[in-house]
């Protein structure tokens, strides 16, 4: 019987469906097929592999999840001495040497459920499997990109304890850019090229990725990098489990499905579009162009005659940046700029409460609402009928 380890990937809310999208794209045939399960979950997707070097291939290949988890244990549990017997059994020397790590804990029909108590339960398992098995002194030594998290969950006294292997978030690609107002996060823009590649399916090969409202640049950077493994640091590194197996720092990954071949930006913001500009040095980008001006009243002639012309961005919400018209309006006038130039794709994100126009001559899609900056919103996609 083969040993499979279980990995659990955080998904914010509304976006599973695209990140298995991205499971599918981008992981090669010979390492998901030894996978025993791959499966969706609200907020997350979980994979059973008999390979632990997975887990580094997975951190350095995707770019929607926004965390990646081990399963340490499952058991049941009504009472703390229960609670303790079963994580005592857990080889804490193995993961985590020499470290108290913070807990994240979540109860549901439960008799367990405050939790001070859980957390003092785990302390007290580890610090006396310590003290009765020191792990090696070198591992005291460990660089821990951010202190080890372990999430536990109660749900019906059926106990899940879990270990947080990345470290800071993923979405925190490791480089150090500057923001402006309202910056959408790295995973929802990943998540918005990814469905940008599943539109572009059979249609095109390559294109000209345009954002009008492109503000410090994460959807353009996002879906220039898509196909780029992430070379930061993550806390799996510093786990005995991995490292002892000295695994080659090279992963595989399939190739892109698509070429970018020019990436322009617009803002009407000077200092935003500067913002971007610098955030460009980050990256290794020879095909960007950075406009500046009122994108409704732009002639754009830089985007004529482009071949396979996408538009994708995160206008304003008329919230933390405001908009000269309500926000209705606003939509309607950003879709009429939008087909003036004839793109094959619009993709945008918008608030859930504003209607969206209806467009001629385009097919329009809308995927499960998602947060982004604490409100409610929906992906919303127009593509060019043929």
């Amino acid at each position: 019987m083969e040993n499979y380890t279980q990995l659990f990937l955080v998904i914010i809310p509304g976006l599973e469906g695209l990140a298995m999208d991205e499971i599918k794209n981008k992981v090669p045939l010979d390492i998901s097929s030894n996978w025993n399960a791959l499966e969706i979950h609200k907020g997350g997707i979980s994979i059973k592999t008999n390979n632990i070097r997975d887990i580094q291939t997975l951190h350095r290949i995707l770019k929607i999840p926004t965390r990646i988890l081990i399963r340490l244990s499952t058991f049941k549990a009504k009472d703390f001495p229960k609670l303790y017997k079963q994580l005592l059994k857990i080889e804490w020397a193995n993961y985590i040497p020499w470290v108290l790590p913070e807990l994240k804990f979540s109860s549901f029909n439960a008799k367990l459920f405050d939790d001070r108590k859980v957390k003092k339960t785990l302390i007290d398992a580890i610090n006396d499997q310590t003290k009765a098995s020191p792990p090696k002194l070198k591992y005291k030594d460990l660089k821990w990109q951010e202190c080890p998290t372990v999430y536990i969950r109660n749900e019906e006294n059926e106990v899940t304890v879990s270990l947080d292997l990345t470290g800071e978030r993923l979405d925190r690609r490791g480089k150090k850019l500057l923001t402006t107002k309202a910056p959408i996060r790295e995973s929802i823009a990943a998540a918005m090229f990814q469905n940008i590649t599943n539109l572009c399916k059979d249609r095109a090969s390559s294109l000209t990725l345009f954002d009008p409202m492109a503000g410090s640049g994460t959807i353009l950077f996002e879906a220039h990098d898509f196909s780029f493994t992430n070379p930061r640091h993550f806390n799996f590194q510093e786990m005995p489990f991995f490292f002892k197996n000295q695994f080659s720092q090279n992963v595989e990954m399939l190739p892109a499905n698509l070429d970018l071949i020019k990436i322009l930006s617009n803002d009407i913001d000077e200092e935003a579009a500067n913002t971007l500009k610098e955030n460009a040095q980050e990256y290794d980008i020879e095909n960007l162009s950075v406009l500046t001006g009122n994108f409704f009243e732009k002639k754009l002639d830089e985007l004529k005659g482009q071949d396979n012309l996408v538009i994708l961005s995160n206008p304003p919400y008329n919230k933390r940046i405001k908009t000269d018209v309500k926000m209705d309006e606003f939509l309607e006038m950003f879709m009429k700029k939008a087909t003036e130039l004839s793109p094959i794709i619009i993709c945008i994100i918008t608030p859930i409460e504003h209607p969206i126009p209806v467009l001629p001559n385009y097919k329009r899609t809308e995927l499960k609402p998602v947060l982004n900056g604490g409100l409610e919103t929906k992906i919303v996609s127009y593509v060019k009928s043929l």
